[in-house]
């Protein structure tokens, strides 16, 4: 019989963040609905929360989350372009690798807000960006009540984890593109995204 230990150290390895080369991972291109479901290494598994808050060409949900000084964080509209970044555990090589992509691509414009979102807690979350050295990005968690997760439709039932996503959010605080990944062990398709971040941040 597993401990919770045990069990947790296998749900973190279940996600895909597997530790294995980076050239190895896979990418996906498709999303599937907020609210809906992802694939859980075979096993079909519900998001849990709002199914249409989140929505191209709405206004991204406001929510409260909690930054690296541990005081309460609303994500809400900021005047910025942003690219959010959202993973299951920073503890985990895939989630890793996705956050270095966001943070060490030279493509993103410096106009971009880069954030990155986890359940990890911000002591986690802190030590995870003095060891990786990534400077330009945000971190927020949705650890305390999981208000996010909620309601953008992304907390994993099996888990309380938060499905992979890339939210790319316009000076306005609508959302203009959406990708919540299918398969919990690929990377999102950070081209893509960062194509469309590009594009806003050269409008007025």
């Amino acid at each position: 019989m597993k401990t919770p230990l045990t069990a947790l150290v296998c749900a973190f390895t279940l996600t895909g963040c597997f530790f294995g080369k980076s050239e190895e991972f896979q990418t996906s291109t498709g999303s599937t609905a907020p609210g809906s479901h992802i694939d859980w290494l075979g096993h079909d598994t519900r998001l849990l929360g709002d199914a249409k808050a989140l929505a191209l060409g709405e206004p991204l949900p406001a929510s409260m989350l909690v930054n690296e000084k541990m005081k309460p964080e609303e994500l809400g509209g900021t005047g910025k372009v942003r690219l959010i970044s959202v993973v299951p555990s920073l503890d985990t090589e895939v989630c890793d690798r996705q956050t270095h992509i966001l943070s060490e691509t030279k493509k993103l414009s410096a106009e971009v807000e880069r954030i990155t979102v986890s359940r990890d807690l911000p002591y986690a979350q802190g030590r995870f960006a003095e060891k990786s050295k990534l400077e330009n990005l945000r971190y927020l968690s949705d650890y305390k009540g999981g208000e996010f997760g909620h309601k953008m439709g992304l907390e994993i039932e099996r888990n309380g984890l938060l499905a992979r996503a890339l939210i790319v959010v316009d000076k306005a605080g609508i959302v203009r593109h959406l990708q919540v990944v299918p398969l919990i062990y690929a990377l999102p398709d950070m081209e893509k995204a960062i194509g469309v971040a590009n594009e806003l941040s050269k409008l007025n």
